[in-house]
């Protein structure tokens, strides 16, 4: 097995991040523009936070910042500080001495590589659509999961893979320069956690067994030296944001188209076949009014 303790771990490349910096530096300066009245509080914390170039910190407090009508920010406390640990490990040479030291642990007792964790990172999503099918109880019926589940895994996409593409760190098996953070490990997570926030009155039972699953999935990541520790915490935080979030936008949603059926006129259109005597044809039907 090739030691490569010693060749230095590749940082984001100064290209890369210029572009990032450029890029993120119109999205800080249009947000904090459109949340200054509203959050002014928040704005110096941004401000404090982009000195140290913590980009994906930056999302995670903007999107707190929209999420501010959900019933409880704490919960968002728990993702956004596992991503800042990720985040900081780039940047400082404690945290990034750590990472190496788990590597090399690793090292010591990974005999023989195992290609599980490419599979049991699906299954707490499996497993979020079907307990309900199972007679699980839940708030949230099958369509309901559905598209919740579609947004959770929408945002873990959206965050990880450009995250993966500008950050350009390179694997501990040096086999590419896309390991931060762990797509794997996001993916286990959000499932994992979409299951806690839906069947959590249920029986708790549900949420640990989730969370068992996708700590897993973060654990062979490291062992088959295909993550550092550091991109498998931020993982896991995007995958729990996600969820969060995923919740707070669909209940949002619902309760607009609710409150638009209720409150709003709307075009009802229908199309029928006819056929009259000898003339076979469609009918267009239209009505206006409350729905």
């Amino acid at each position: 097995m090739i030691n490569n303790k010693y060749i230095p771990r590749k940082r984001i490349s100064h290209t890369m991040e210029n572009k990032l910096v450029s890029i993120l530096n119109k999205i800080y300066n249009r947000a904090t523009s459109i949340y200054t009245f509203l959050f002014a509080t928040k704005k110096h914390l941004l401000k404090s936070v982009w000195q140290y170039k913590c980009h994906i910190l930056i999302i995670t407090l903007l999107m707190l910042n929209t999420a501010k009508g959900a019933k409880a920010q704490s919960e968002y406390i728990l993702p956004a500080s596992l991503i800042t640990y990720g985040v900081l490990s780039q940047y400082i040479s404690t945290l990034d001495d750590f990472d190496y030291s788990i590597r090399d642990n690793f090292l010591k007792i990974n005999e023989q590589k195992t290609k599980v964790d490419d599979y049991i990172q699906y299954l707490p999503a499996l497993a979020f659509a079907g307990l309900g099918s199972l007679g699980v109880e839940s708030k949230y019926n099958f369509t309901d999961r559905l598209y919740i589940g579609l947004i959770g895994y929408t945002i873990t996409g959206s965050i990880v893979l450009p995250t993966k593409l500008l950050t350009n760190v390179t694997r501990p098996d040096m086999s590419a320069d896309n390991s931060f953070p762990s797509g794997h490990t996001a993916v286990s997570f959000v499932g994992a956690d979409l299951i806690y926030m839906t069947y959590k009155d249920s029986s708790p039972i549900y949420g640990i067994a989730a969370y068992a699953c996708a700590s897993s999935v973060a654990f062979m990541r490291m062992y088959n030296n295909r993550h550092w520790f550091s991109d498998v915490v931020c993982g896991a935080g995007v995958g729990i944001l996600a969820s969060r979030l995923s919740f707070w936008i669909y209940d949002r949603l619902k309760q607009n188209l609710i409150n638009r059926k209720n409150d709003s006129k709307v075009l009802i259109t229908s199309i029928s076949p006819f056929i009259f005597e000898d003339k076979v044809g469609l009918s267009l039907n239209l009505s206006f009014g409350n729905f």
